[in-house]
């Protein structure tokens, strides 16, 4: 609702909603009601439309990318291996947190399966630009994609692993 503060921002007067809908298809409606929280930073990640992708299946009047359950599809049916997506750019702007995740754990089942089931694509040429960057490649190029858990973040996951009490991938 309102960004205060003096010569920084200090506080953030938001309003209070409620959830109206059945289950999963619910959408936040104003109470009137407002409060201020304090505050000395602020990231702004909402977003209402989604934006294309080179080279990526995209519903330009939907502004989602296509996709079946999460998996990203070339005509609606058939899958582009290892491309996947959750949230809003999945299904439009509806829904909340909750919803999110619910969202991405759908997503992430997909992907495990077709992990297990080896169907991530691995070693395919590159045949658009975002294929070669998420392959480690430049287009032309041989592919380096690492494995699972490779690099930074996995190694950071692997350290952390023993404090959750579980192996890392």
């Amino acid at each position: 609702m309102a960004l205060e503060g003096e010569s920084r921002l200090e506080r953030v007067v938001l309003a209070k909603n409620r959830l109206e809908g059945a289950p999963f298809h619910q959408s936040a409606r104003p109470t009137g009601e407002t409060f201020a929280l304090p505050c000395g930073i602020l990231f702004r990640s909402i977003g209402y439309r989604g934006v294309s992708m080179e080279g990526v299946p995209f519903d330009e009047k939907a502004g989602v990318f296509r996709n079946v359950d999460g998996r990203i599809t070339e005509d609606g049916k058939m899958p582009v291996p290892g491309l996947y997506v959750a949230g809003w750019i999945k299904r439009g702007p509806t829904g909340v947190i909750g919803t999110n995740k619910k969202d991405a754990t759908e997503t992430v089942e997909l992907l495990l399966a077709d992990a297990r089931g080896g169907r991530l694509g691995r070693g395919e040429p590159a045949a658009a630009p975002w294929r070669a960057e998420v392959a480690g490649t430049t287009p032309g190029g041989d592919a380096q994609q690492p494995g699972p858990g490779a690099g930074p973040a996995g190694e950071a996951a692997a350290a952390a692993a023993p404090r959750r009490g579980r192996r890392a991938a």
